[in-house]
């Protein structure tokens, strides 16, 4: 015969359940702000860095090369591709193809991509959604995205235990909804 404790799981679990869903929900909300986008501009065009035109190496133009680098808080980075010859005097924009969720970014590192050597310009902090350095002004195209938020649900410590919580209330709904005798 069933333990009166067992009768009350059987109870409780479909609110336990109903609970940690609504609760992951809202995490997954507050946390799907993504990036999908870069634009940087030059604040004093005549202090823009200049590359160095050395003959046989291509040096026709004395325009930058600019290169943005994502710093991820896990210590990886992604590179987002350079933009050749170009003066930041006028936005340069870099498109993400696969968004970044903004809570995983810990900085925006600038280079000047060169084929000896790449000289890194800043390495900022984001400060919101447009931002100024000593040099650089900054603007993300940020939203809110499914893929973001399921990033986060799945990748930090509270949602693994949200979703083991989700599995077990699972298990003791369906367990309990079952005649074993």
């Amino acid at each position: 015969m069933p333990s009166a404790l067992w009768k009350r799981s059987k109870d409780y679990a479909g609110w336990i359940l109903l609970v940690l869903l609504v609760i992951s929900v809202a995490l997954s909300i507050v946390n799907s702000r993504a990036v999908h986008g870069i634009s940087i501009q030059v604040l004093d065009a005549k202090s823009e860095v200049r590359d160095v035109a050395l003959p046989g190496m291509g040096g026709k133009s004395a325009l930058p090369d600019y290169r943005i680098e994502v710093m991820r808080s896990s210590g990886s980075r992604i590179k987002l591709g350079t933009i050749i010859d170009s003066s930041a005097s006028e936005p340069l924009h870099w498109e993400i193809q696969d968004p970044i969720r903004l809570r995983s970014i810990a900085a925006l590192r600038l280079v000047e991509d060169d084929k000896l050597a790449n000289d890194v310009l800043e390495e900022v902090q984001i400060a919101g959604d447009a931002f100024s350095s000593e040099r650089y002004r900054y603007e993300l195209t940020i939203a809110r995205t499914a893929s973001a938020a399921l990033d986060y649900f799945f990748q930090t410590p509270i949602g693994l235990v949200i979703l083991g919580a989700i599995g077990l209330a699972i298990f003791l709904w369906i367990a309990s909804h079952v005649s074993w005798w």
